[in-house]
């Protein structure tokens, strides 16, 4: 569970986000009827006339920006819960050039359209890798470091119980 605190910071997020984007709808919907075009050609006047910003939901910058809060909002329960989290962050590691070299030849197939994407398959592969290594960085939307955790047990004939600690 999170606190209230966090809950609300949460909240605030959601709200901003929505008026921001309420708010370039306005922009856009006062422009059309002041110069009856649409400036940036997002807008479908039949559809706009019915629920306005509709064509604005299939948009690439609402699905980026919604991605994006999405990651902030994950950012303030995980940094809440856990011992720290960061978005864009680097991972640095070794990885096998076999991996390396699957990833590269299936990111070509996937965007020539050659292969449609087959997370099994890919899966497989990449946990299949063996041999030589290669030190890699790649960079995560979101990472979190996870507050550890003990749990012990002890039993009586009277019942059970559980107890976690969180330990930072």
């Amino acid at each position: 569970m999170i606190d209230a605190e966090t809950e609300e910071r949460v909240r605030e997020l959601l709200r901003g986000f929505m008026r921001t984007w309420i708010a370039r709808q306005h922009a856009e919907l006062a422009q059309i009827i002041e110069q009856g075009v649409s400036p940036s050609g997002i807008f479908a006047p039949f559809h706009e006339a019915l629920v306005p910003g509709i064509r604005g939901l299939g948009e690439r910058g609402f699905s980026t920006a919604l991605g994006n809060l999405h990651e902030r909002i994950g950012l303030v329960i995980a940094d809440h819960v856990h011992e720290s989290a960061a978005r864009a962050h680097d991972v640095t590691g070794d990885l096998p050039v076999l991996a390396r070299e699957f990833i590269t030849q299936r990111v070509a197939q996937l965007q020539a359209g050659q292969a449609d994407p087959d997370h099994l398959f890919e899966r497989t592969q990449l946990l299949a890798a063996f041999g030589a290594e290669v030190v890699q960085t790649v960079r995560i939307d979101l990472y979190v470091r996870l507050t550890q955790v003990r749990i012990t047990t002890s039993r009586s004939r009277a019942r059970s119980r559980t107890k976690v600690s969180a330990l930072r």
